[in-house]
């Protein structure tokens, strides 16, 4: 995942209260949970939200209030007064293990067990095929023990990527997560970084501030040097110790590898195809994608469902369909936000942002007639003119808003656990 993932649209009224919005925020989000995770694996459910926020002023609403006993205080204004200028709700996971799950679409419980072992033992190793996720696990298992400490500690989380440090007297570099790429040439470089970090770790005071966790990715490029790369780790007391995540791609020499990285502490999770981390992730990543995308349609789908199937006839189909109904509609739709900006797009003039908005450009990129490109130039383009505030062709101003229901990362009640949310209006 990215962190922000867009559910749905919702169509708002001046009528709506906010009673009413809870209900079609939680019933939203309950299509949205069946749709992508049918089958329930992921753990979550609608119960999982602790609250939403609403607008530019990220107006704070509470499903379910801390103190029952009390009525919940109600925003000044209705739903659709604070969805003016910001029309994006954000939904808010009660703990940062559900937001996790729903963020990677990794179920709970797996989640829940790796999370078990970096805690007991503060290292673990994501082992099988290329392509099975293991250094995307790795950096939000990452993320989620960083924000943890950061709880209790109050440190700043950012992190660092070390492609190579040099000599064995290098301080190692601050951050509260760390990564370290692995080469077929670099072994020598980890083996002093992780001396250094044994080292700092058993002052009573490090002489420099200490990751919290360290990611070791592609360990495989330095297979036959293990042994004594981690030599030092066992000088380190397990409290003491930075979280150590790595991967290491599948290989003929697993049965040697795996044992050896036991003798140093290291957890051992293979992640295969057939792995409960693994298995159903694409189905669920393939259905909120399509969620996504059908989320920011606006033009109904009847307009496309006369595509002949020939491809001569297709290509004078798609430019008739650009030139008199696709083109006009984002006309009409930019006219309408010009004029509610005060004759402005995104805060430019229309001539001015004319270079980089006209849509046209993208689909002569994307054209699929490649073997007819010509007959690109019949498509008409979006001119400056174009969306120049005409009020005597701008439709009435509609009392209706639309919407756009998102969970961004969201922090639980419990923990700062959130990203910001870059999301686009429809």
């Amino acid at each position: 995942g990215s962190g922000s993932h867009t559910l749905a649209t919702l169509t708002i009224t001046t009528k709506t209260n906010w009673d009413q919005l809870d209900a079609l925020i939680k019933k939203c989000f309950k299509d949205h949970l069946i749709r992508v995770d049918s089958s329930l694996a992921l753990g979550i459910t609608v119960d999982s939200l602790a609250c939403y926020r609403v607008g530019a002023e990220k107006i704070l609403r509470n499903f379910y209030p801390i103190n029952h006993h009390h009525k919940p205080n109600f925003p000044e204004l209705l739903p659709f007064g604070y969805l003016v200028n910001e029309n994006h709700i954000n939904l808010q996971f009660k703990t940062t293990i559900d937001s996790l799950a729903f963020d990677t679409l990794t179920p709970k419980s797996v989640l829940n067990e790796f999370i078990s072992m970096l805690i007991e033992n503060r290292r673990l190793i994501f082992s099988g095929p290329s392509g099975t996720g293991k250094t995307y696990l790795a950096h939000k298992l990452a993320e989620y023990m960083a924000i943890k400490q950061m709880d209790s500690s109050s440190m700043a989380i950012y992190s660092r990527t070390v492609p190579n440090i040099n000599g064995a007297n290098s301080a190692p570099p601050t951050g509260a997560i760390t990564t370290f790429n692995v080469d077929h040439k670099n072994s020598k470089e980890l083996r002093a970084y992780l001396t250094n970090i044994a080292e700092q770790c058993q002052l009573e005071v490090a002489l420099t501030p200490l990751p919290t966790v360290i990611i070791l990715d592609n360990l495989h490029h330095s297979i036959d040097s293990l042994e004594d790369i981690f030599n030092d780790l066992d000088k380190i007391t397990i409290m003491k110790s930075p979280y150590i995540i790595g991967t290491i791609n599948q290989s003929v020499h697993h049965h040697q590898t795996m044992p050896m990285l036991q003798r140093h502490n290291f957890y051992w999770i293979m992640l295969s195809v057939d792995s409960e981390a693994v298995r159903g992730y694409l189905n669920r990543f393939l259905r909120r994608k399509l969620l996504e995308t059908e989320s920011r349609l606006s033009m109904s789908p009847r307009l496309f469902t006369s595509c002949p199937i020939d491809l001569n006839g297709s290509q004078a189909w798609f430019t008739d369909l650009w030139n008199y109904s696709i083109l006009p509609f984002i006309i009409e739709n930019l006219r309408e936000h010009v004029r509610q900006n005060g004759g402005k797009l995104k805060g430019k003039s229309t001539t001015a942002i004319h270079s980089f908005i006209d849509p046209t450009d993208w689909i002569v990129a994307n054209y699929p007639w490649s073997s007819n490109s010509e007959w690109s130039d019949h498509l008409n383009r979006l001119r400056p003119e174009d969306v120049e505030d005409d009020k005597q062709q701008l439709p009435s101003n509609s009392i209706n808003q639309a919407s756009m229901i998102s969970n961004s990362r969201p922090q639980s009640s419990s923990n700062n656990y959130h990203s910001t949310d870059n999301n686009q209006s429809n």
